[in-house]
């Protein structure tokens, strides 16, 4: 069973309310100016959209600082590190679990086929969001932001499920728009976007095994050609060179904790490189010097 609050947080001149430490399906409308020097709302973040309808809001997320006007829109990945740090105006704050998450992208992406399967359930175990920042209030944004500044006062599962298809929707929208992804229908869009989503997740779950064009091109459906030259609009990168970027990161954080390994060049081994002058060289280049320099000093 889905959970989800009937109502809609209302926070006028700073009047803080005790917030979660992680949220679930929840909306905060937020207007009037916050305390000076409050003390940081800090939090984990669920799915987030960040609506700023007039004035401004700030906030710190994952160390960078996002200062928000009139009309801008910021989407926030799950597990981010937020941090709210002031608002002058008026806002609203869309918080969605993942799961209410799945379930529209699944009815989006099966459209009129969701009737042959009237008991399937979804089967993607990744959302594809990610960070964007628009100043853009475009049409699919402005239905959001009315439905909740219009919402009855108890909302519903229904309420929170068409919400959810809304914000797919328009973040879909904006990515491919920003990517030049020019696909006329609808369903076509959101199915190239939740395609390119499963290669995503193939790539972060192999991080210590080679990954193969072959077998990406098998996952998304498209032909190898295809999937490279939409892969790169959108992640400005090749699905290898994604790849390669992720095991290099993941190698960074191992080095620059305090676990305690036989070997960097046995770590190294781990993730997949069979030549530690190959990973030398990425790291290198990747944060200008050498990985035995990024360990903590004993």
């Amino acid at each position: 069973m889905l959970e989800y609050r009937n109502n809609i947080v209302r926070i006028d001149n700073g009047n803080m309310p005790k917030f979660p430490v992680r949220f679930s399906n929840e909306i905060y409308l937020s207007h009037g100016t916050s305390p000076k020097n409050p003390s940081p709302v800090s939090y984990a973040s669920s799915f987030a959209l960040k609506c700023v309808i007039a004035g401004n809001e700030r906030y710190l997320v994952d160390g960078k600082l996002e200062n928000l006007s009139a009309g801008s829109i910021l989407f926030i990945e799950p597990e981010s590190k937020v941090e709210f740090l002031h608002s002058e105006g008026a806002a609203t704050s869309i918080f969605l679990k993942e799961e209410i998450l799945r379930k529209s992208l699944f009815m989006l992406s099966m459209g009129d086929k969701i009737l042959d399967y009237p008991f399937d359930e979804p089967h993607m175990e990744n959302i594809p969001f990610y960070r964007i920042k628009s100043y853009r209030n475009t049409k699919e944004l402005k239905k959001i932001v009315s439905k909740v500044i219009n919402a009855p006062e108890i909302l519903d599962l229904d309420f929170y499920m068409e919400l959810a298809e809304d914000v797919i929707i328009a973040q879909n929208e904006h990515f491919l728009k920003k990517n030049n992804l020019d696909f006329k229908k609808k369903s076509t869009r959101l199915e190239i976007f939740r395609r390119l989503s499963l290669v995503r997740e193939y790539l972060e779950d192999n991080l210590s095994e080679s990954v193969h064009l072959d077998e990406m091109a098998a996952i998304a459906c498209l032909s190898k050609y295809h999937l490279v030259r939409t892969f790169k609009k959108i992640y400005s990168k090749s699905p290898r060179q994604y790849h390669l970027d992720l095991r290099i990161t993941a190698i960074h954080k191992l080095l620059t904790s305090k676990l305690e390994f036989e070997s960097i060049n046995q770590l190294v081994a781990c993730f997949g490189f069979n030549e530690y002058s190959v990973f030398y060289k990425h790291y290198v280049n990747r944060y200008g010097q050498m990985p035995s320099g990024s360990m903590p000093k004993s």
